[in-house]
């Protein structure tokens, strides 16, 4: 019996932070009066940091990824789009090992901002992304995905008579 794969929390891009950091401090420190024209980039620099404390917190009391091997299904909570989201691993079309990424079918049921963010272009199918996760931790689930898929498929019954 294998154990269960958990993913704590995914990489926090640490060249952005401090660039964010220092122009929040600029403009409330040293600037007596605010730009028009400066207003939309703090407005997008407010928006990724308040983006990154939701992510934050939610990593903090909760996990990014779980890969339970006895219900044969994989919970994501590594985006905002994904607060966990189940999804059983006969749902799983491929896995990228090469990029990072799953494949699942068309069928598998997503919300509609999941669907936006996950579509495949020359298919049918949705590609869901792991970009925010360690390339080590990456590819240890990537590993486990694939031997889990290809034991699940060696355990189903062979009906070609």
């Amino acid at each position: 019996m294998k154990p269960n794969f958990v993913i704590k929390i995914g990489k926090i891009p640490a060249s952005s932070s401090p660039v964010l950091c220092l122009f929040i401090l600029y403009f409330v420190f040293w600037q007596k009066q605010i730009h028009i024209a400066t207003l939309p980039l703090m407005l997008l620099l407010g928006v990724f940091f308040l983006t990154w404390s939701v992510m934050l917190f939610r990593w903090t009391i909760s996990f990014a990824v779980f890969l339970d091997i006895e219900k044969q299904e994989l919970i994501l909570n590594h985006s905002l789009f994904f607060r966990k989201k189940k999804i059983s691993l006969k749902d799983i079309k491929e896995v990228d090992s090469l990029n990072g990424n799953i494949i699942l079918f068309d069928y598998v049921p997503l919300s509609k901002w999941q669907k936006i963010v996950c579509k495949t272009k020359m298919s049918d199918d949705y590609t869901v992304r792991f970009a925010i996760i360690d390339a080590y931790e990456k590819i240890q689930l990537m590993n486990l995905l694939s031997d889990s898929l290809r034991s699940s498929n060696n355990e189903q019954p062979n009906h070609a008579n």
